[in-house]
């Protein structure tokens, strides 16, 4: 037998279930779990903050192991790199079928008939598919990278959601050498894409963040931070007079938008990622959007192309994001409970879930 945590839609409720060990079918790759991070995401269905179908295995951001590969299942990953049965892998959260009119399109990630790995619902054919279980079973068509030796598991874990995300979403400003960069939030996700574009040669990184705590660990690691009700007041000295040439939106909300129109360069660039659940609608001045040539993108999820981006920054920044990112509790499925709140206090950038 094997156990998954299952959420029934009962309020900061997950239970464990015992099931049959999954087969594998044809294409398909079993792996077993290493590390399962709690991702905001999953707390925001478990809490209400967002709507899920149940019942529902969550958790997406997940390092596992191989434990059996199906009949014409895959020899090697995404980089060529030959798969074999206790490989430590990474995956891709959609695995999309590829031939579809989205897909086609660029677009893998919202595919109409894609497995989405932790959201789909629990049924008698969907068992496998989240990481807060036992096992996964990987569907033909996801996009699978083997984990290099040296990269902790529980950097390894966030490479397939936050890491993968943030590559798409810097992706989406454009080329950010010598730009000044606001980034909204200095969670996992922000802190991930500050680090991320000072390494790609961004001018100035300034982190907007209302928790101390989170604005403490960014200056920690040579950030400039502003609680968002100092904006009015701080913007024009953290930019040292000058505009903004791009605002990254991965918290969810922004206090003072029309103010932030205001520092927004010509020919700027509004990337939104982090508004994954209901959230304020904001006031849109269009007339600054035109006057100042504005681009406004929105990223949900990323292409595969992401998560090899995404592998090979965790594989070279391992130790700073070690250094900065706060783990709590990682704890074997049946103590649930505590990880659950532990990760909903907000006290962590992420608790998880090991095998052991």
């Amino acid at each position: 037998m094997a156990s998954m945590l299952v959420y029934r839609g009962d309020y900061g409720q997950v239970a464990l279930e015992e099931y049959p060990r999954p087969d594998v079918s044809a294409g398909e790759v079993r792996v077993a779990l290493d590390t399962a991070l709690v991702c905001s995401s999953d707390l925001h269905t478990i809490f209400h903050r967002r709507t899920a179908p149940t019942p529902l295995v969550l958790g997406h951001e997940t390092v596992s192991l191989i434990d059996r590969i199906g009949t014409d299942g895959p020899t090697t990953d995404m980089q060529g790199i030959p798969l074999r049965i206790g490989d430590r892998v990474v995956w891709a959260v959609v695995a999309s079928c590829g031939t579809c009119g989205t897909c086609s399109r660029g677009w893998p990630q919202k595919c109409p008939g894609a497995t989405k790995y932790g959201h789909a619902r629990l049924s008698s054919q969907e068992k496998w598919t989240g990481g807060f279980a036992d096992y996964q079973v990987l569907k033909p068509g996801t996009s699978i990278l083997r984990v290099p030796e040296h990269v902790p598991s529980r950097i390894a874990a966030t490479i397939g959601c936050s890491t993968a995300t943030v590559c798409a979403v810097l992706e989406a400003a454009g080329d950010i050498r010598d730009k000044v960069i606001l980034i909204n939030g200095a969670g996992q996700l922000g802190m991930q894409a500050a680090i991320m574009a000072k390494s790609c040669g961004a001018k100035q990184v300034i982190c907007l963040e209302a928790q101390p705590q989170r604005r403490t660990d960014a200056k920690r690691m040579g950030f400039v931070t502003i609680a968002p009700e100092s904006m009015a007041l701080m913007l024009t000295d953290a930019t040292a007079g000058e505009a903004l040439d791009v605002f990254l939106e991965l918290a969810g909300n922004v206090t003072d938008f029309p103010l932030l129109m205001k520092h927004m360069a010509v020919g700027s660039t509004i990337v939104f990622a982090g508004a994954v659940y209901p959230s304020p609608a904001l006031p849109l001045d269009m007339e600054a959007v035109i006057r100042k040539c504005i681009t406004i993108k929105g990223i949900h999820n990323y292409r595969p192309e992401h998560l090899v981006r995404a592998l090979a920054f965790a594989s070279a920044h391992c130790d700073e994001l070690l250094e900065f990112l706060n783990f709590g509790s990682l704890s074997p499925l049946r103590e649930h409970a505590a990880v659950i709140q532990a990760g909903e206090s907000g006290a962590f950038h992420r608790v998880g879930f090991t095998a052991h």
